[in-house]
């Protein structure tokens, strides 16, 4: 897209799940803090994913995967 367009929360989480867009995943870090989300990660015991520091990516196992993906697919419902 071009230069500021806008998107909305919708269309961003799409980018960002569907895929795997990384604009779209930086857009979301920075409309949204990244202690939330890291305070998330830490209830569903994701503690590979939090981000730390500068990183703009943690690092995810097989089974933490699932965990994000099924409290995604919950909360959906």
């Amino acid at each position: 897209m071009s230069f500021g367009a806008e998107y909305t929360l919708y269309e961003l989480l799409f980018k960002n799940l569907d895929i795997s867009d990384n604009a779209a995943y930086f857009m979301l870090q920075e409309k949204f803090p990244i202690s939330g989300y890291n305070d998330i990660l830490k209830e569903l015991g994701c503690s590979n994913m939090i981000l730390r520091g500068s990183s703009k990516f943690g690092n995810a196992t097989a089974r933490e995967t699932l965990l994000l993906w099924n409290q995604i697919y919950k909360y959906s419902l």
